[in-house]
């Protein structure tokens, strides 16, 4: 069966050395989602490919594709994010990013909204200095979990649909509960992974949840405020994935952020 040639976008999430000279890289692209890549005689130096094939590298590149296996023909950088690598915060926070989509995404299944926002964070990481880690942090876990399917309701108590007093956030349902119905039916809030939220935290996820891309980072608030926001998407995120991570761990250990 003669090779079939594919343009695609991507960048690179994870890179593995394979072989003498040769890497496997699992890539997110665009046209054809999360694929694993063999990248022939990439680790040399001397290969024209060398650049493209690096960790967080975005990359226009021209696949072959055989049997249903990947092949790595050519590619040219589009953005590197070298400066990244130049903050210990901005790549322990991108690695937790990678990690996450490593186990989120499906070989083959277009991920477009996904890549633009991992590409716009890595942006924010690695030119925009000013903008705090906790911030870039916290829109990403929440949209992606709105990406996922997890969108949080913010409108209305989820039990009696009322609208007062809404003090209450089940994480497992992904609503909000007014103080009376989360306290009535079961006295121990932690039975229900209930956490307070309070109106600041509240209004924050509801924009992050609701706004057009292109003005999902277009708010700003004090570094407390970004604190509790913080908590809270890292805690919603990782209780709809089912798991942690050591990335995030590690993050957490070099970070200033108090989570």
């Amino acid at each position: 069966m003669a090779k079939e040639a594919i343009q695609a976008k991507a960048i690179v999430l994870k890179e593995v050395a394979y072989k003498e000279t040769d890497k496997l890289l699992t890539l997110l692209s665009r046209e054809l989602g999360k694929i694993t890549v063999r990248c022939r005689g990439v680790r040399s130096l001397k290969s024209r490919r060398f650049a493209a094939c690096q960790q967080y590298v975005y990359s226009d590149m021209t696949l072959s594709v055989k049997n249903g296996q990947y092949a790595l023909e050519e590619a040219e950088p589009i953005e590197s994010f070298f400066s990244l690598r130049e903050r210990f915060e901005a790549i322990a926070l991108a690695n937790y990013f990678a990690d996450v989509l490593l186990s989120v995404t499906v070989e083959g299944e277009n991920d477009e909204g996904v890549l633009s926002l991992f590409l716009n964070c890595l942006y924010l990481l690695s030119e925009k200095r000013d903008v705090p880690y906790s911030k870039i942090k916290a829109v990403f876990e929440l949209r992606l979990a709105t990406l996922l399917g997890f969108m949080p309701d913010t409108a209305v108590c989820g039990d009696c649909e009322g609208k007062d007093c809404l003090i209450w956030f089940n994480i497992a349902g992904g609503n909000l509960l007014c103080d009376k119905c989360a306290t009535s039916e079961v006295p121990d809030v932690s039975e229900r992974l209930l956490v307070p939220i309070d109106e600041g935290t509240l209004a924050l996820v509801r924009y992050i949840s609701e706004a057009l891309d292109k003005r999902i980072f277009s708010f700003q608030c004090e570094n407390g405020l970004l604190d509790s926001l913080s908590r809270f998407s890292e805690k919603y995120l990782l209780y709809h994935l089912g798991r942690s991570f050591d990335t995030l761990t590690f993050y957490h250990t070099i970070s200033d952020e108090r989570i």
